[in-house]
């Protein structure tokens, strides 16, 4: 990681990583003024179909299809969640790809999860509203931490290079 003898340049990148540090804690932790608790940003995802909340029609299996802009569908069950970017759907961290690891373990049948304990096997029984927006907030959260990478490219080469001000 390149260090900085610039203040300015030393404060702005603090600032992005109190943001990136902030965002997957669901907003609760590194909260501000500009950051504040609980109050993750509305990203663009939606739900545009609603999964099912039957016991019989909890999901089994999810998907994510190209759309004619570059995003596509997040496809859950029989419910829908659009516009979901490829990157969104594709977000790994040490491996493990966010969105899909999330549903995974949240499918009828839990796929490629680990179990710790007898505890694992406690799951919902249907898909509720508050399941929707748990993975919305994932969604949002997603795209709100790609939203600063080209600020983070950005700030890395005025770093390396020595330039304080854009």
């Amino acid at each position: 990681m390149p260090l900085t003898r610039s203040a300015s340049l030393f404060v702005e990148a603090v600032r992005i990583r109190q943001r990136l540090l902030w965002l997957p804690t669901f907003a609760e932790r590194f909260t501000s003024r500009d950051r504040p608790r609980g109050r993750i940003p509305h990203g663009r995802a939606r739900s545009t179909h609603g999964v099912p909340d039957g016991p019989d029609r909890y999901p089994d299996s999810f998907d994510w299809v190209d759309g004619p802009t570059g995003d596509g569908t997040l496809i859950v069950g029989d419910g829908a969640f659009a516009p979901v970017a490829r990157a969104v759907y594709e977000f790994e961290v040490s491996g493990l790809k966010v969105v899909q690891s999330w549903l995974n373990y949240r499918m009828r049948r839990p796929r490629n999860v680990r179990r710790s304990s007898p505890l694992d096997d406690i799951r919902a029984q249907h898909w509720t509203a508050v399941s929707t927006g748990e993975l919305l907030n994932v969604l949002w959260i997603l795209e709100a931490t790609l939203a600063t990478y080209p600020a983070q490219r950005r700030l890395l080469e005025r770093i390396t290079e020595g330039i304080e001000h854009e």
